[in-house]
């Protein structure tokens, strides 16, 4: 995401973050320092119950506002790759772990990215 969005906007490019999975020790505490600083999060992720564990991890230790990370975002996502695993409820929005258990399919970071690259241009927390 952060390379696409640097590739895509260059210098228009917004400070972004990656975990790029489970937050390391060093993104804890970038994010933290962050916090303390004042600053606010708009978060997405990956609709597939692992993503929604991470998310959910984040979310109470750090806080942020969903970026197209809501039921609404996932239900009008493309995807047929099958969801596997347990579920986790997303405490930002419970309608989305409704709506994964009812769907049944997982929708990668990747697959909607030309919308979050859009979003950047204006205001990533719609």
């Amino acid at each position: 995401m952060v390379a696409a969005a640097a590739d895509a906007l260059s210098s228009a490019c917004p400070p972004l973050v990656c975990c790029n999975g489970r937050p390391s020790t060093a993104v804890w505490r970038l994010l933290e320092l962050l916090a303390e600083g004042g600053a606010e999060f708009a978060y997405h992720g990956d609709f597939n119950w692992g993503g929604a564990a991470i998310a959910a991890a984040v979310h109470t230790r750090i806080g942020w506002h969903p970026w197209r990370y809501d039921a609404s975002a996932y239900l009008e996502a493309t995807s047929d790759t099958p969801l596997s695993g347990r579920p986790v409820p997303p405490p930002w929005d419970p309608s989305l772990a409704i709506a994964m258990k009812d769907r049944a399919v997982r929708v990668e970071e990747e697959q909607v990215l030309t919308d979050l690259l859009t979003d950047l241009l204006t205001d990533p927390a719609s």
